[in-house]
Order: structure tokens, then C-alpha cells, then sequence
């Protein structure tokens, strides 16, 4: 696993671990998914596999539930939030059952993503239209006061 550096952003170093426990799990399902020899020896079995990678792919969730949490400060990490933005979008549509949480955790991230995109981008937002307008303030609003921005 790559470690970050003290200068890489939090959302930085969450994608790095979130890319660790893809590496890892890969690793875990192909050994389990192996060929086992009569006698076993020390090898786990497949108990001992499932829970490993049932437990990467609790990491794995945790890891990018966090990320959509986080207020990107650079384009680097506003395209490490979109790329999280479409896996949990794929998991929402793909889900059985509509969970409420995954979908308000999402629109935050969403909300966050367009924020940065309007503080970064140097235009109008009026000239664009005045739905976009209201969109971009809204959006504004939600994060400032979701980072405890209480007053105008």
C-alpha cells in the first residue's frame, strides 16, 4: 500500500487505503478461489476467507462512505470524490432495497462536489441561468453550514 505523505489530504489518504483494500481483496479472492490440496496444513479455510473478505469489504464501504463526507480543497481530490460519487451512485441503482442513508450520503457529496465546482470555476453563475443560480447558492448554504458556518 502506497502511504500518504503528511502533505497528502485527508481524501487523498482514504483513497489510498480504499485502493489498498481492492489490492488486498484481490489477493484474499484468488487465494481463495485456488485449487486446495488434500491436506490443508496451515492454509486457512474457507471460513477464514469469507471473513477476510467480508471484513475488506466492510473497510471498503467505511473508506468510501467517509470520502463522501469530505470537502475536496484541490482538483486532485474533487476527481478522488467524483470517482467516489459514481461507485456509491452504482451501488444505490444496483441495490435491492433503497437505503436512505446511501442516498442522503450521496446527494451530500453531490452538494459538496458542485460547491467546490462554482468556488473553483471563475464565472457567473447567472449568466448561466437562474436555476443554476439558485442551484450553486443552495449548495453554497448546505456546505457552509454543514462546517458549522452559521452566519451570513
Amino acid at each position: 500500500m502506497a502511504q500518504p505523505t503528511p502533505a497528502t489530504s485527508l481524501i487523498a489518504a482514504l483513497h489510498a487505503r480504499y485502493e489498498a483494500t481492492q489490492t488486498e481483496y484481490a489477493a484474499v479472492e484468488r487465494a481463495d478461489m485456488a485449487p486446495r490440496p488434500k491436506e490443508r496444513g496451515n492454509k486457512p479455510d474457507a471460513l477464514d476467507y469469507g471473513t477476510a473478505l467480508l471484513t475488506s469489504e466492510h473497510e471498503s464501504d467505511a473508506l468510501r462512505n467517509a470520502i463522501l463526507y469530505q470537502v475536496p480543497d484541490s482538483w486532485s481530490d474533487a476527481l478522488i470524490l467524483q470517482y467516489h460519487i459514481g461507485c456509491a451512485y452504482d451501488l444505490c441503482s444496483c441495490a435491492a432495497k433503497p437505503n436512505e442513508q446511501d442516498n442522503e450520503r450521496l446527494q451530500v457529496a453531490i452538494d459538496t462536489l458542485f460547491d467546490f465546482m462554482c468556488t473553483e470555476v471563475r464565472t457567473d453563475a447567472g449568466e448561466i441561468g437562474p436555476g443554476f443560480a439558485y442551484g450553486a447558492a443552495r449548495a453554497f448554504r448546505l456546505r457552509r453550514l454543514r462546517t458549522g458556518v452559521v452566519e451570513a
